[in-house]
């Protein structure tokens, strides 16, 4: 698993900046990667900091959503499940399962043994995060918290979208 030493905790905001992308900040207030979503709604494209290419993936309508770094290689491939389970593959080969509640922010990615890598936690007084950000805190690396939180809030979006229409 590619991972961090000390979980880190990402902002990811729910309003696109001036350059119209969507900023993930850390608990610093610094901009570590931004999130351009493409025409289609369920496709995005993240930038790195410095603006480099950390990947791109989406949803897709049969088989697996996922992301790709930039060379093309797997970063994450999330394989939807029953009752809110999906089975979650790194491009390093880790395996582990996103438990979530439908319409929720409430989720969570569990290696094999239940330990959590990545989950949702909840906003603190004190913290520079806007109130609509969606906060997380992972062990795993920058480019797959990116593709693995995207791929998330695009499906959740999506589920959004139908139920209101």
């Amino acid at each position: 698993m590619s991972g961090v030493s000390a979980p880190m905790i990402l902002g990811f905001a729910d309003r696109r900046d001036a350059s119209g992308r969507y900023p993930v900040s850390d608990e610093t207030g610094s901009v570590v990667a931004s999130i351009e979503k493409l025409f289609a709604r369920n496709q995005f494209v993240a930038y790195d900091g410095a603006g480099g290419l950390l990947g791109q993936g989406g949803l897709r309508v049969l088989g697996p959503w996922q992301a790709v770094d930039a060379a093309g290689n797997l970063l994450v491939k999330i394989s939807r499940g029953a009752f809110g389970q999906h089975s979650v593959v790194l491009g390093d080969g880790w395996r582990g399962s996103l438990r979530g509640r439908l319409f929720s922010r409430d989720w969570r990615v569990e290696d094999g043994a239940g330990a959590v890598a990545i989950s949702a936690v909840p906003h603190r007084a004190g913290w520079i995060f806007a109130p609509d950000d969606w906060l997380v805190q992972s062990t795993l690396g920058l480019p797959e918290t990116v593709a693995l939180v995207e791929l998330h809030r695009l499906d959740l979006k999506r589920k959004r979208r139908q139920s209101a229409g």
